[in-house]
Order: structure tokens, then sequence, then C-alpha cells
């Protein structure tokens, strides 16, 4: 299977080079598209494009998230692709594990969806599960669909931002179809929108033996943030 990527950003410079970072090497290709960003995303953006110059492919677009969303599917010449979010880092395991699950069984699948750990505040609090509010089928957590068979028919994006979502010829969200084509894989990756914004919660201490992701330890440049600073 040919997998691809899919990762649109804005104003992404603390956490956009690990997210790339941590799948880059698992997938063909990474498309990078920044939607106007006025601090230093697409310096870092251009750092990565420098370190995989096969594997990146970067572009500045400008215009409403929904129509760079369906831009970008239009543009997707793979099996399958992973969305990506520039706060969305991936352990190495949940990766591996996902792009073997669609090589092994990507004909028989529409799509995957996958949990994830929402951290908030900083690094080291985290919202309890009971929190996750997103119900697909009969589950309900923090629960996203993270990846999609290129092939479902006239696959496309329908509503504006921040609604938008993935939609079959008919209309129907991906997460409506067939239930014996999707599939819940156990693995997760860390979600850190909740670093970058004002949000009030109450999250629970990481254990002092917490398993990061390990891309946050890999060299990287020296304009990149730590990603331990609160």
């Amino acid at each position: 299977m040919k997998i691809s990527a899919q990762c649109l950003v804005k104003n992404e410079e603390n956490f956009i080079w690990y997210s790339v970072a941590s799948i880059v090497e698992h997938v063909d290709k990474v498309m990078i598209w920044d939607n106007g960003s006025n601090d230093n995303t697409v310096r870092v953006i251009e750092s990565l494009k420098d370190r995989w110059p096969s594997k990146i492919i970067f572009k500045k677009f400008s215009g409403e998230v929904s129509i760079a969303r369906q831009k970008m599917l239009d543009e997707t010449d793979a099996d399958w692709f992973i969305v990506l979010d520039g706060d969305e880092v991936w352990w190495q395991e949940s990766i591996r594990n996902l792009v073997s699950v669609i090589n092994d069984k990507g004909t028989d699948l529409d799509s995957i969806v996958v949990p994830f750990k929402n951290l908030i505040g900083d690094m080291f609090h985290f919202q309890p599960e009971s929190k996750g509010r997103y119900t697909i089928d009969d589950k309900t957590g923090f629960l996203t669909i993270r990846a999609l068979n290129r092939g479902i028919g006239g696959l496309k994006i329908s509503g504006e931002y921040p609604s938008e979502g993935y939609t079959n010829f008919e209309g129907t969200p991906v997460q409506e179809l067939d239930r014996n084509r999707r599939i819940f894989l156990n693995v997760s990756y860390l979600h850190l929108t909740n670093l970058k914004k004002v949000k009030c919660g109450l999250g629970k201490s990481v254990p002092l033996d917490y398993y990061y992701p390990e891309v946050f330890f890999k060299t990287k440049p020296t304009f990149v943030s730590s990603p331990w600073v609160r």
C-alpha cells in the first residue's frame, strides 16, 4: 500500500517538528500545507524538508480550511492517507502498528479509528479518559478517525471549518459508513492542542515513569522549541 500523510497547519511552530518527525519515516510522503502562518512554522517546515527532501511535499495555501483540505485530498495519489495535525505526536510503536494494519488489511477497510491522549496545561498533565466525549459506533472517549482509504467512493470534504469532515459521494460521513469496514485500533498518539491555548481544566499528573513519544528526545534544530518548557 502507498501511504501518505496530510498536514494542514497555521502557527504550529511549537510542535510541528515533533509531529512530522514522529511519522515521516513510516509513510511514503507527507503533504504539509501552510495556511498563512506568521510565526516560525514555515522555517520549521523548511528544516523538515531539508532533512527528508524525498518525503516532504511543502506548499503555501491561503484560503478556507475546508477548501484546503479538499485540494489536498484531490492531490493525494496514495492508497491510504493519515490525517495529521501539527500538534499530534505519535509513538513509534503506534504508527508502526497503524501502517501494518493498512498494509495487511487495507483493501478490506475504509477507515481506522484510534484513541488519543489529551494533554492539558503542560506536558505533565492529561485529561482522564472519562472526559472524552467523541462517539464512534458504540464507543465513546478520546477517539478519532485518523486513517482513510482513498478509494472510498466519491470521498470529499463536506461542511465548513471547524465542523468539516470526510464524506462519500452521497454526503454520508465516513464514521457512518459500513462499520464492518472500520476498525478500532488500540494504539494512540499525544494530542497537544490544549498546550497552545488558554483552557481551564483539572488534569491528572502523568506517572513519574511515563513513556513519552521517542521523537521528543531526538536531535532537533536549535530554533525548535523545547516541549518541556511550561
